[in-house]
């Protein structure tokens, strides 16, 4: 928890949800030494946390309100079907430089990376079909062939689509509903002709086999029936990935609500609960898939050929980084030898490009003067409209009092991105004489008011 207040947040989640299921499913809540370990453990935390915390929990009461009545800014940090389908490995930036997909879908959407790969979802799922049984065992579940329950799924889908369109005359289709991916559909009648010709298909091919969806039913449930402690996993991978996906899937309505979850100022974060589920499912799955090989040489070429293909999906390194340069410019510097405490103010003023108010934060540790701009993930909406009022009215009279009214001494002009208008006024100003120039940056001494 001392290493981030994410780690706090989503180890809380994991510890509740864990101590509840353990208790009950190991029926530890009858044991006192159970009670005892648990409040020594919840003690501990307390004593080492709390005055970490508390500042936080101060400035959570301040900004809560706003975050859930104001879904927007949930929304924005919320997790899609883009970047939930998209990763950051060489691997997958190769494929999509090479064939210009999936990129092409995200139409400048994509905000991250969230796609854990295909071995370990593919993994996480045989960890909860799979009972982990030894091999020669057979299954006492009646399953149909699986062309015949291909065959049923995509009569099926056919014909949900046909009814679709027929109803909304909307003709595209959603894949992964949880996703939202809309997709170009034929139109009507032909999805009909596709679900007939299917049925037609089914029943002389197959005969009558238990349908596709009955037997997946009586599959899941048996599986859930023995899963064991991988519902746990599963509840938990579940909860994280609904909880990534925002506002819109409705469970933030409710973490959003709740002390120490709604600290989560960006939903889809929510998404490295899930990853650490899938990892454990993945991780069953790995183990029942071993069980079930016999042969050594089998195993061993199955392990490389897992190992391969993962390292494959999890290659990141080199890290693409945006380097900056240590040495600050000589202005900050400067800053730092005069005397007194005062504030710095740069403009242009841009409460909208952090870049900019984080190079200034940055660079504000060779000076340590106030600053009246600041970016440190969140900025609330008075000082967003101060910034933008005095951008506005730079260099004009009321700002230049507002200014004194902030303790400023000193204003950083960048004449360059200064436009022609106001570079001109700034030189009829009379209420800033020149300090100091570096470079591109103008140093301003901010005079007092007449009254004063």
């Amino acid at each position: 928890a001392l290493t981030g207040s994410h780690n706090t947040v989503f180890g809380a989640v994991f510890l509740a949800i864990a101590v509840l299921w353990f208790a009950v499913a190991r029926s530890l809540w009858r044991q006192p030494r159970f009670w005892v370990g648990l409040g020594a453990m919840a003690a501990t935390a307390a004593l080492i946390l709390l005055p970490v915390f508390l500042p936080y929990f101060e400035v959570e009461k301040e900004m809560s309100g706003q975050r859930v009545e104001d879904m927007d800014i949930l929304r924005d940090g919320a997790g899609g079907p883009y970047e939930l389908l998209s990763s950051g490995s060489k691997l997958y930036r190769w494929i999509d430089e090479t064939l210009g997909w999936p990129s092409r879908m995200f139409d400048g959407r994509l905000r991250g990376f969230l796609f854990p790969g295909f071995v370990a979802i593919a993994l996480a799922l045989m960890g909860i079909l799979l009972t982990g049984e030894r091999a020669g065992r057979r299954e006492n579940v009646e399953v149909s062939p699986w062309a015949a329950w291909a065959i049923d799924i995509a009569a099926l889908a056919a014909a949900l689509a046909a009814i679709s369109q027929a109803l909304t005359g909307n003709d595209t289709i959603y894949a992964f509903f949880v996703l939202f991916i809309p997709i170009p559909a034929p139109p009507a009648w032909v999805l009909a002709a596709l679900a007939l010709v299917a049925v037609v298909v089914r029943l002389v091919c197959f005969g009558r086999p238990p349908h596709a969806l009955a037997a997946l039913c009586v599959f899941l449930v048996d599986r859930i029936r023995t899963a064991g402690e991988r519902g746990l996993w599963l509840f938990i991978l579940l909860f994280g990935f609904v909880a990534a996906l925002g506002p819109d899937a409705g469970l933030y309505q409710i973490i959003g609500r709740l002390p120490l979850l709604r600290l989560i100022r960006v939903p889809r974060r929510f998404i490295l609960l899930a990853a650490f589920a899938l990892a454990v499912l993945a991780a069953y799955g790995f183990a029942s898939l071993l069980k079930r090989i016999s042969q050594r040489g089998k195993r061993v070429a199955v392990v490389a050929v897992l190992l391969a293909l993962f390292t494959a999906e999890a290659l990141f390194a080199p890290l693409t980084v945006h380097p900056f340069d240590p040495e600050p410019a000589p202005v900050y510097r400067w800053l730092g030898e005069q005397e007194g405490d005062f504030t710095v103010v740069e403009f242009p003023l841009d409460p909208d490009l952090y870049a900019l108010a984080m190079r200034q934060v940055y660079a504000s540790i060779y000076h340590w003067k106030r600053l009246v701009s600041g970016y440190s993930g969140y900025q609330s909406e008075e000082n967003i409209a101060l910034q933008r009022r005095l951008d506005k009215g730079f260099p004009g009279d009321d700002c230049l009092n507002e200014l004194r009214e902030l303790g400023v001494r000193f204003v950083l002009v960048m004449e360059e991105r200064l436009p022609e208008q106001k570079r001109e006024r700034l030189h009829e100003q009379t209420g800033l004489s020149i300090e100091r120039k570096f470079g591109g940056i103008t140093v301003y001494r901010l005079k007092p008011s007449a009254s004063e």
